[in-house]
């Protein structure tokens, strides 16, 4: 018989680091991250398939918007991509698919991955901001499940005009639960939402390559507060 090397171990049994907590839904705990420990001033957005591990990722921060498909990658091969990783000024955890919808056993399965890869990373002393995705209000215990109030949390817009109030009422149960000190929006942010935002639009997430950027004639502050119109 084949002895049991760690690595398969890891990928059969999926342990949790020795400091990380489950809350009352089982979910492993993101820890919070705060707007001064990320320097969001001073990050660049960019899509995770637009890193390299031959440059310099220190100032990037990283998002994780892709097709499900996509981002299980990150789950099948966790322990390899972790040097990248590591390489980043921060990085947003996959943003997974939830549905009403799903098998609710299965969008646990994806809210899970989302939280567990998060405390790997964190683990490997990784800027980690945690992902919220939604849907109606039955889904709300799991997708608000494993993240610590009170950090900063990213969200997207993208297509959920198509269904706003179930968005928005979500976004008010979102910020009631977690208490996010700020929100990333990837997308735009919508008139009926408040609170403190760092904005990134969804043209600002592609890669810049060869591509100077403009310094602007008054310096403004990327984070800022904004009540709902």
């Amino acid at each position: 018989m084949s002895k049991i090397t760690d690595e398969l171990r890891f990928y059969t049994q999926r342990p949790l680091p020795d400091d990380v907590a489950l809350d009352k839904q089982d979910m492993p705990i993101i820890k919070a991250v705060s707007e001064d420990e990320l320097d969001l001033e001073h990050l660049t957005p960019t899509n995770f398939q637009n890193i390299k591990k031959d440059e310099n990722n220190s100032k990037k921060l990283v998002l994780n918007f892709r097709y499900d498909h996509q981002l299980n990658k990150l789950w099948d091969k966790a322990l390899c991509y972790i040097p990248l990783i590591t390489s980043c000024g921060a990085i947003v955890t996959p943003d997974f698919s939830v549905s009403h919808l799903m098998n609710p056993h299965w969008m646990k399965q994806y809210v899970f991955r989302n939280r567990y890869l998060g405390c790997l990373w964190q683990y490997y002393g990784v800027k980690v901001i945690p992902s919220i995705p939604w849907d109606t209000p039955d889904t709300f215990d799991t997708c608000f499940s494993g993240v610590e109030p009170g950090g900063v949390v990213c969200i997207s817009t993208l297509g959920v005009k198509q269904n706003l109030n179930v968005f928005l009422s979500g976004y008010k149960e979102m910020k009631k639960r977690l208490h996010p000190s700020t929100i990333i929006v990837y997308g735009n942010i919508l008139p009926e939402m408040s609170g403190r935002f760092f904005h990134i639009k969804y043209a600002d997430a592609f890669s810049q390559k060869g591509h100077p950027e403009q310094i602007p004639l008054i310096r403004m502050s990327k984070v800022f507060y904004r009540e709902a119109l």
